[in-house]
């Protein structure tokens, strides 16, 4: 069945409604200024990913993070998912350590402690023989 253009309008409207309901929740939890709340900035600030325009590093960071996450790729949303768990700071950050910028280093650390912290990710230990 096709949709009408009333519709299509009132399905913008909620969901225009739905964002903006969701940006006071967001703003409003992240003000209360608690443990919890400082995890999820942390894992917010890190989601856009570094900016040096280093396609592997943001490959081996942000893509997996947006993945741990839940995010999907293809959904309209114009940003880019590798398929894998999220790896440790050392792991992650260690390969591409000539790409790498202090500031987005520090919100990478920040977003997977969060992530361990709030039981969505389990601490990568490797052997370091």
């Amino acid at each position: 069945m096709e949709k009408t253009v009333d519709q299509i309008r009132r399905k913008k409207r909620r969901d225009e409604k739905r964002a903006v309901e969701l940006l006071k929740n967001l703003v409003s939890f992240i003000n209360e200024g608690n443990s919890a709340s400082r995890r999820v900035w942390d894992i917010l600030t890190a989601l856009r990913g570094p900016d040096n325009g280093s396609s592997a590093l943001k490959d081996a960071t942000t893509a997996r993070l947006r993945y741990t996450l839940g995010l999907q790729e293809d959904k309209g949303n114009g940003f880019r998912i590798v398929k894998q768990p999220m790896l440790a700071p050392k792991f992650a950050i260690f390969a591409h350590k000539e790409a790498v910028e202090w500031h987005f280093s520090y919100h990478y650390n920040e977003a997977y402690r969060a992530l361990v912290a709030l039981g969505l990710l389990v601490e990568e230990k490797k052997n370091e023989n």
